[in-house]
């Protein structure tokens, strides 16, 4: 009996344990929420020329501490597109979003760096380039990864209606064709067939005939 109750207060102290483990997780992710909400995200309508992530992440860096960040690249089809004119090779960014660890800073940064230069050294490339970023309020970084995944989705949908139409229209165009040809086949045919009934009529009718030879009754 004494080993029995012993095995019990055993368990009892593991499921202790367990439940002790899981306040200390539901603790932790409610810290990890609380930080969360504590984060801020500056929104960029436009990215200066031909600055990287890095270099956009080092410079609000001086202003508090940034987590993530995310750059959105300029279409592919219209960087190609610049290259073959002669223009420049070097990636293009069109929009971005950068996460401050505190809201309160990024809130201020934002109201603080809109609508100046980057500024930095004279000859810096992008000293004269104006910044464009607005605060987003309430906005945190899944909205931002689930409207990633919504535009991706869209695209991808996008692209298949529009790979079904190319491949309906196509099927058609050679359908038509097919049957163009069918026809006009038919019609070769049918002129060669005629062809040669108008020979063979040039042919009868050209031949001369012979007239009949008549005989005379000889005269008693």
């Amino acid at each position: 009996v004494d080993h029995g109750e012993g095995i019990v207060d055993d368990f009892d102290a593991v499921e202790g344990n367990k439940d002790a483990d899981e306040d200390d997780d539901d603790e932790k992710t409610k810290v990890k929420e609380k930080k969360k909400k504590k984060r801020g995200i500056i929104y960029f309508s436009t990215i200066p020329l031909h600055m990287k992530p890095m270099k956009l992440k080092h410079l609000m860096s001086q202003y508090g501490e940034v987590d993530r960040i995310f750059l959105s690249p300029e279409d592919e089809k219209k960087r190609k597109r610049r290259v073959k004119n002669g223009g420049s090779k070097k990636v293009t960014y069109t929009e971005g979003w950068v996460e401050f660890l505190d809201k309160r800073i990024a809130k201020r940064v934002a109201a603080i760096l809109n609508g100046n230069i980057v500024g930095g050294k004279k000859n810096n490339f992008h000293h004269d380039f104006l910044w464009n970023m607005k605060y987003l309020p309430k906005f945190q970084w899944h909205h931002l990864t689930e409207q990633m995944a919504y535009e991706k989705a869209h695209k991808e949908h996008r692209l298949r209606a529009e790979m079904e139409q190319v491949t309906k229209e196509t099927n058609e165009f050679v359908h038509q064709l097919e049957k163009t040809q069918r026809i006009r086949h038919a019609m070769n045919i049918s002129e060669k067939e005629s062809g040669k009934r108008e020979h063979k009529e040039e042919y009868f009718t050209a031949v001369p005939q012979r007239q009949p030879i008549k005989r005379h009754k000889d005269k008693d």
